[in-house]
């Protein structure tokens, strides 16, 4: 359990906190007693997690004193564009949010044409920037946000566009850079041209080693994944080789590392294959290792669960329950 924090005293928005009211487990569901500078109403109770999002601000003077926005009345409350107006506010107001101080601590602020104290904030955001477009990814996420053409500027309508996500990545303030060979790209572009995460750079460098040590490391590993092996005539990349053996990629690299031939690689694995465990289901027999590759499991997941008396029914439904996969046998 988290332990409460005293908020006593600390602002959020034009709220001051007087004293906790409600005793909870957590900061979660704590209630706070808070006064409105406005003066206008006495202390209310507000809910730790509105004033951590900045979701409650004020007692609704700022609302009363402009009337309501039409957007609330227009049904847009609900869209991209919405969230997105709602989403800059968070960054350059509350300092709970955990890009602050790439935003409101840099002194960034949404001009007074677009602000939501001004009762044509979204209306007005909505005509100058007009719909996000709609390209999105395969997994099915916009390629697009809002940018700010230059960094040292707020978001006011000369200086923002829906501009590409992978671009705008690259014009970020916190952004890491290495150059290797010559080449100077940021931390995600290297770590997407190794095949890793770009996790995994940070922490190898926390390690204590060197960004030539990853580049040189990973690049010799991307080489070797993408080396072409011909057995019997036929000729394929290292990658498509261990789909056939139904094994690792890493597998495969560990044995050429080591310095076999592929030939030897090869009828190592086949050899495994022949004396894996035949499974038949629904009239269909096939190794255990050619099941753990249609049902998206490890091999010694299928030989653990037998050993251990389980059916083969058994696997199929905790295969579908750890890998949520589609299309599996029915």
């Amino acid at each position: 359990m988290s332990k409460i924090i005293n908020i006593v005293g600390q602002k959020f928005g034009m709220w001051t906190v007087l004293e906790k009211s409600y005793q909870a487990h957590s900061n979660k569901n704590s209630y706070w007693l808070c006064v409105c500078d406005c003066g206008e109403s006495g202390p209310e109770l507000v809910c730790w997690v509105d004033l951590r999002r900045g979701r409650s601000t004020n007692c609704g003077c700022v609302r009363r004193s402009i009337g309501k926005p039409d957007y609330l009345f227009s049904g847009m409350s609900t869209t991209v564009e919405y969230r997105t107006w709602i989403g800059m506010h968070d960054r350059c107001y509350s300092q709970n949010n955990p890009n602050y101080h790439r935003y409101g601590g840099r002194g960034i602020t949404v001009c007074w044409k677009w602000h939501r104290d001004n009762s044509d904030g979204f209306k007005n955001f909505y005509e100058d920037m007009g719909p996000r477009p709609e390209l999105k990814s395969k997994n099915g996420h916009s390629l697009f946000s809002i940018e700010r053409k230059d960094n040292s500027f707020g978001y006011e309508p000369f200086n923002c566009v829906w501009g590409l996500a992978e671009v705008q990545a690259k014009n970020r303030d916190d952004n890491v850079w290495h150059t290797y060979s010559g080449e100077t790209k940021i931390q995600e572009d290297w770590a997407r041209q190794f095949g890793i995460t770009s996790i995994k750079i940070r922490r190898y460098l926390e390690r204590g080693k060197t960004f030539d040590w990853i580049a040189e490391n990973y690049s010799n590993l991307r080489k070797i994944s993408d080396t072409v092996f011909t057995y019997n005539g036929v000729t394929m990349r290292q990658k498509e080789w261990a789909k056939e053996l139904v094994v690792s990629q890493s597998a495969v690299l560990f044995w050429i590392k080591k310095g076999k031939s592929f030939d030897w690689v090869y009828k190592h694995f086949m050899e495994i294959k022949e004396n894996a465990i035949k499974i038949t289901y629904l009239e269909t027999t096939r190794t255990h290792y050619e099941w753990a590759a249609e049902l998206g499991v490890r091999p010694d997941f299928i030989q653990y669960h037998l050993k251990n008396g389980k059916s083969f029914e058994y696997i199929i439904d905790r295969a579908r329950k750890n890998t949520q996969t589609e299309g599996l046998v029915k």
